[in-house]
């Protein structure tokens, strides 16, 4: 995080990653390297990360409590995950349950912004040709 703050993505990238190969089955570590892999389009490696699986539970069967935090941010990533595939039914479910539990959560705003962009951000990425195949519907009616 101190890498980031300090605009060195370099360093705090590769720390990200080292991270992952210490400590690969911990929560946060499979999430900062989602984290990086979104910011690369590196879409079809989440899954991996998270081992396929799609839920806390299923990820961690033998835990029966997550901190607000761990749901939030695992929520989150697998529901931007499936924005940035165009699996959109299922970056709603993700969503919904993230606005329904932890609304106030940084991941949970930034879900929600993506997949219910205000006007300015719409037009700026059908400028940028990054519209998804629902904007483009929403646009054409």
């Amino acid at each position: 995080m101190a890498y980031a703050a300090a605009e060195e993505l370099e360093k705090a990238d590769a720390t990200i990653e080292e991270n992952m190969r210490r400590n690969p089955d911990y929560l946060f570590a499979r999430a900062n390297y989602a984290e990086v892999c979104l910011a690369r389009k590196e879409y079809e490696k989440i899954p991996e990360i998270f081992d396929h699986a799609y839920d806390l539970q299923e990820l961690y069967p033998k835990r029966k409590r997550f901190h607000i935090s761990e749901f939030a941010n695992f929520m989150g990533i697998m529901g931007l995950s499936f924005a940035k595939t165009d699996q959109r039914e299922m970056a709603e479910e993700y969503n919904e349950a993230l606005q329904e539990m932890a609304p106030d959560f940084p991941m949970a705003k930034r879900l929600n912004r993506e997949l219910n962009p205000g006007m300015l951000t719409r037009l700026l990425r059908r400028m940028a040709g990054e519209q998804t195949a629902e904007e483009a519907e929403t646009d054409d009616s």
